[in-house]
């Protein structure tokens, strides 16, 4: 009979345990070492794909810089004469006498 009750005592006990995994996802919450962990990975990406950008850039910019193209397409500020230039142009003769 010992035999017979430590066998159903042996079976009850081990109905009431559960087994639980440590990776096992609880109230569908994801384990937050693992999301970390994806973050980070995610993170890493867009931080490599950036400098990869950045360098293309860097490097666009040098060789418009040696090719001369730096400039082409900007608008140039024209200076506003002051009075004084215009009086020299006019006493020289640069100002008036252009043909229409």
């Amino acid at each position: 009979m010992s035999d017979e009750t430590t066998d159903e005592s042996n079976a009850k006990g081990k109905e009431d345990i559960v087994d639980t995994p440590k990776d096992k996802v609880v109230n569908n919450e994801p384990n937050p070492l693992e999301e970390a962990d994806r973050i980070n990975k995610e993170k890493a990406s867009l931080l490599e794909r950036e400098e990869k950008l950045q360098d293309r850039k860097e490097k666009m910019l040098a060789e418009e810089k040696v090719g001369g193209r730096a400039n082409i397409g900007t608008i140039e500020d024209k200076k506003e004469e002051t009075p004084k230039e215009y009086v020299d142009k006019v006493m020289a003769g640069e100002v008036g006498n252009e043909k229409a």
